[in-house]
């Protein structure tokens, strides 16, 4: 049986941990973990997972931007962005340029599981 292979990518140590468990329960398994946008397209590669789950807000380079370079290299890369904030304008560029969806960080649990298998069913 195949097992969706996800990369995590937010510079907070504990939503990692947060998102590890979700990961998890869907389940699937963490390839990789990456706490700022620099590298994310070199691990990309190396690591080639099924989805990415990528921060918009983090040091060096932020998650539109994180998005457009991935998806130049890789077209057929799946990217769901997660935010703590609500900020409408910042989330609709990101999905203009091409995540397959958004989770909210600051959702329960429970409904960050559902709003990620949602994203993947649909996709």
């Amino acid at each position: 049986m195949y097992t969706m292979r996800v990369m995590i990518v937010d510079d907070e140590a504990h939503a990692r941990v947060v998102l590890r468990e979700l990961v998890k329960s869907i389940p699937a398994e963490v390839v990789g973990e990456l706490d700022n946008g620099s590298d994310v397209v070199s691990q990309y590669g190396i690591l080639q997972p099924d989805i990415v789950l990528l921060d918009i807000n983090m040091p060096f380079k932020t998650g539109d931007t994180v998005i457009t370079e991935l998806l130049q290299s890789y077209p057929g890369a799946r990217i769901i962005i997660l935010t703590g904030v609500a900020d409408s304008e910042t989330i609709g560029q990101c999905i203009d340029s091409g995540a397959c969806g958004f989770i909210r960080k600051d959702n329960p649990f429970a409904e960050m599981r559902e709003q990620m298998l949602s994203i993947i069913r649909a996709d």
